[in-house]
């Protein structure tokens, strides 16, 4: 009997099923991955998910594909002052980044954490050159100790996200071999040509982009 052919629905729904899945959990991992890279790898144009998607299995299976890969750049580490210094040089990241800032707070506050929570920031709120950045894109770690309080467990709901701060919560030992560490880092690390939503492209291009480690 012919193998049954992959549907663009069926592809779309196991993508989407990656998005939030911190590991490696379908149950034939490889050969799932395989078909899904092999129905990718036959289309000519792509939605935006399905362009990241494919071009992570290209690195996971170490499939050539016929694409450009966004970046997915080593965080620097920085000193919150010196972060400080270097990019809150408008008023407009600074109350961006002070909104998060004091959202972290009661949410630590809420949870009972104490320690320091480790931070990426990335995206256009780290270009210089550009005071005016229509949000904060970052991604929150958090340590395996508070994976399992309310608000840590990457399902921040019980405290209202504030506006215009886009937030990934991650595990402190995530990865790129993951779609979800590999889609968020090359959100924050990339600057992509064609961000328009919603359309379908052949080709995408990037500029990298820093990102930026800091406790809070």
């Amino acid at each position: 009997m012919k193998d049954k052919i992959m549907t663009e629905h069926e592809c779309n729904v196991l993508i989407d099923s990656k998005r939030t899945q911190y590991g490696l959990v379908f149950e034939n991992e490889e050969h799932t991955l395989e078909e899904l890279y092999e129905f990718l790898h036959s289309l000519e144009i792509y939605s935006h998910l399905q362009y990241r998607f494919y071009c992570w299995l290209g690195l996971r299976l170490k499939k050539d594909i016929k694409v450009n890969f966004p970046f997915t750049p080593a965080a620097t580490p920085y000193i919150l002052d010196a972060f400080k210094t270097k990019f809150l040089n408008s008023d407009r990241k600074r109350i961006l980044f002070d909104s998060f800032q004091n959202y972290l707070k009661r949410l630590k506050k809420k949870e009972g954490v104490d320690a320091e929570i480790q931070v990426l920031i990335g995206g256009s709120f780290l270009v210089l050159d550009n005071q005016m950045p229509n949000d904060l894109d970052l991604a929150v770690l958090v340590p395996e100790v508070y994976r399992h309080k309310n608000s840590f467990d990457y399902h921040p709901f019980a405290e209202p996200i504030p506006t215009k701060i886009e937030i990934k919560f991650m595990p402190e030992n995530y990865s790129t071999d993951t779609f979800f560490g590999y889609s968020w880092i090359s959100h924050l690390g990339s600057n992509a040509v064609d961000k328009t939503k919603g359309a379908k492209l052949s080709q995408n291009y990037f500029e990298v982009r820093e990102i930026a480690l800091i406790s809070l």
